[in-house]
């Protein structure tokens, strides 16, 4: 775990509201790539500052991949903070039907929404369901 600035102290406070998303995050994408080097960087607090300078650190120390479970809804924005070449990023489409949501809304970002995998009796993949409350992330 990493401040913003990608050293190991000071950490911020913690978030009890975003532990249980942060924690969700970080397990799926072990599992996605259990020999990836996979490295938390936390933003002081939620303001949009903030985290424009977790994800521009996590990319000067070489991140190629970006996962960023916030967004700002209402907003339609083009922030260069989430536009750096050769580096996924993904966010946030949002939740309980919010519509369009900041970062997730770029061109350069991919906009993930939520969804429940359904296994068969043997563990294995069944299908897909998209979240009934799932924003939209549309671009305009």
């Amino acid at each position: 775990m990493l401040n913003q600035l990608g050293q190991p102290s000071p950490l911020p406070r913690g978030e009890t509201a975003w532990a249980v998303e942060i924690a969700l995050d970080v397990e799926i994408a072990h599992e996605i790539c259990q020999d990836c080097r996979i490295n938390l960087y936390e933003a002081d607090d939620a303001e949009m500052v903030n985290l424009e300078t977790a994800v521009d650190t996590a990319v000067a120390q070489g991140a190629n991949a970006i996962s960023n479970s916030y967004g700002i809804p209402g907003v339609d924005c083009e922030d260069p903070h989430y536009d750096h070449p050769n580096v996924a990023i993904a966010a946030a489409g949002g939740d309980h039907f919010f519509g369009i949501m900041c970062p997730a809304v770029q061109s350069s970002v991919i906009s993930v929404g939520g969804t429940t995998l359904n296994l068969d009796p043997n563990g294995d993949y069944g299908s897909e369901t998209l979240w009934s409350e799932t924003g939209l992330s549309a671009r305009r």
